[in-house]
């Protein structure tokens, strides 16, 4: 009975959650005058929406905890003004139109993905800041210098308040359960749904657009990451996944626009406001998606002819709103750590709530070499390149499946474009904008591998290398008639048949279901320790990990530590720098131990 009550209770969500960020969605396209494709309106408000949300609730947090009231004040604002839209399209006949399999299909996801994400949150670092940064926004409006307590409650990640919002705080407490769930069940029925009616609607046509190609191919790589990417766990890593997939699909269908119509307005705004909520998903994200929209802008001046001064006119009036988001972002930066973009220390200020510079260097170099090398210090790390043999060993030639399969797939469309471009002699003819489509791919790459190489914050990359290749040379062989089906099915089986070879050797990469309803969240033994303010500060008894304990839990313990509780903009402070950063070390290795 619970595990039927769950998962309707998840299916609901869904639903709500939809048709409240829909209408959202629709409040925005008003407000900026956008005009999508009818065919492209469904997703691209809810998409849309679901950013709009997420500013607001930043918004909301700056004087007000994310609970029930808040929460479900929000949610009926969203679905009223959906429901104002849906009664304005049924009056001019243009209420959407989804075929019958598209419908069946997506109740089967989405039943799937609840099903999966049911499961008990087990990623390590929700329990070490993931959990405690989402209690905080449950029971307290933004807390100053919050990273005095645990220096990652700082970190700032949008998509934490988003599962605060949908705890429905005190009363439901599952948001976990449901956040990343519902971005992975929105990007495969979008997906689905464009290729129903690709392939059941009479007057549609089949071609070559990397907008249409990037759907088909990338299918499977989506649905992989359901059972791989833990998301009954409330991480920013999987969203941040989810986010890279959907700004490169709106990049190329926007690049193709730009070839092949007048007005792109609408579609540039969207890739532009994601990008922005993409960064505060992921830092790691901002030069990927910087370099989509800096492209985006050159490709349309260039083909409409813009000037310089036209071209920069038009890049303040679409980066108005993506502005906004941004300076949200890190002004809740400065309230949270002192540092707009911590743990980075540009535009630090300096505060009776800040966290002191040698620790946000320290913090940063933990993450700089633990990418690198887990379990060694970063004076050993990052003072030489001696990492690089044994990162790319444990890194990249032991994921066969993400990174080396993908690498291998690249090299050799890469290799066949260049002998039939040899064969050709040269007169081979090709939109030039589809040589765009790698370029952010690169640029993202290059940033991840000189700041943190871990492959979990550009899995999504990995993946759409070869994917992107694939279009690209498709494109050069430009086929006709039946061939180019037969080519189309080579290359899909091809591309995903790395993806097949794992399930069916690993089938535990699928993981179990949960036929009890919702698993619980783990629970630790605490100890309590008073600072010398008085401060009752709570603790794990053995590893790091805090997961959904009382307020204040950290992992490691420091006397100095002070809160001054006020209705607005509580405050945490700590002593002298020296008394701070000395139990940091101790902090990182206690980390080191355990994990040995």
């Amino acid at each position: 009975m619970s595990f039927l009550q769950d998962i309707t209770t998840t299916l609901i969500f869904y639903i709500v959650l939809s048709v409240s960020h829909l209408g959202l969605g629709w409040i925005v396209t008003q407000l900026l005058s956008l005009q999508f494709h009818r065919s492209e309106r469904l997703f691209s408000y809810i998409w849309l929406g679901w950013a709009v949300t997420l500013l607001l609730l930043q918004i909301i947090n700056l004087l007000f905890a994310i609970n029930a009231i808040v929460s479900i004040l929000l949610l009926l604002f969203g679905m009223a003004s959906s429901c104002i839209f849906l009664w304005k399209e049924s009056r001019t006949g243009n209420i959407f139109h989804a075929p019958r399999a598209w419908l069946v299909l997506t109740v089967l996801v989405a039943a799937w993905i609840a099903t999966v994400s049911m499961q008990a949150p087990r990623a390590y670092d929700s329990g070490l800041y993931h959990f405690n940064s989402i209690r905080w926004l449950n029971e307290f409006p933004i807390v100053l210098g919050l990273g005095n307590l645990h220096g990652r409650l700082a970190y700032n990640q949008s998509i934490l308040v988003y599962v605060a919002h949908l705890n429905l705080y005190p009363y439901f407490n599952h948001g976990h359960n449901i956040a990343n769930g519902f971005l992975l069940f929105l990007l495969l029925a979008e997906g689905l749904l464009h290729i129903t009616r690709k392939t059941i609607e009479k007057d549609s046509v089949f071609d070559l657009s990397a907008g249409n190609l990037l759907w088909i191919f990338l299918m499977p790589v989506i649905a992989y990451l359901v059972p791989i990417s833990e998301i009954s766990s409330p991480k920013p890593d999987t969203a941040s996944s989810i986010l890279q997939i959907l700004v490169f699909i709106y990049f190329a269908r926007t690049l193709q626009e730009i070839s092949t119509s007048s007005e792109s307005n609408a579609n540039l705004y969207l890739v532009f406001i994601l990008s922005a909520t993409a960064i505060t998903v992921k830092l790691s994200n901002i030069v990927y998606v910087l370099t989509i929209c800096v492209l985006l802008l050159v490709v349309e001046a260039r083909a409409r002819r813009f000037s310089l001064r036209e071209t920069l006119a038009r890049a303040i009036k679409i980066s108005t709103l993506p502005a906004w988001i941004a300076i949200l972002w890190c002004t809740r930066g400065l309230l949270l750590s002192g540092c707009p973009v911590y743990p980075s220390t540009i535009g630090c200020i300096n505060s009776s709530w800040s966290v002191p510079i040698k620790f946000v260097r320290e913090e940063a170099a933990w993450i700089y070499s633990w990418a690198r090398m887990p379990r060694e210090t970063p004076d050993k790390v990052l003072n030489s390149w001696d990492w690089l043999a044994p990162w790319f060993n444990q890194s990249i030639l032991t994921n066969k499946l993400t990174t080396v399969y993908p690498l291998a797939l690249t090299a050799l469309c890469a290799a066949a474009m260049m002998i039939l471009y040899i064969r050709s002699r040269r007169k081979i003819v090709i939109d030039k904008n589809t040589f765009f489509l790698p370029v952010p791919i690169v640029t993202g790459l290059l940033f991840w591998f000189f700041t943190a190489p871990d492959v979990r914050f550009v899995l999504s990359l990995y993946l759409l290398m070869p994917v992107t290749a694939a279009i690209i040379l498709l494109n050069v062989i430009d086929p006709k008639g039946k061939t180019k089906y037969w080519l189309v099915t080579v290359l899909f089986v091809i591309l995903n048949a790395g993806l097949a070879w794992s399930a069916l050797k690993n089938p535990q990469t699928f993981p179990r279901i949960s036929t009890a309803g919702y698993e619980p969240i783990r629970t630790v033994r605490l100890i309590k320790h008073t600072t010398r303010s008085g401060l009752e500060v709570w603790s794990p008894a053995r590893e790091d990990q805090c997961w959904d304990s009382e307020l204040p839990c950290t992992p490691y313990f420091r006397e100095t530590l002070e809160f001054v509780d006020r209705p607005v903009f509580p405050e945490f402070r700590v002593g002298t720098d020296k008394q701070f950063s000395t139990n940091i070390k101790p902090f990182f290795m206690h980390v080191i131990n355990w994990r040995d």
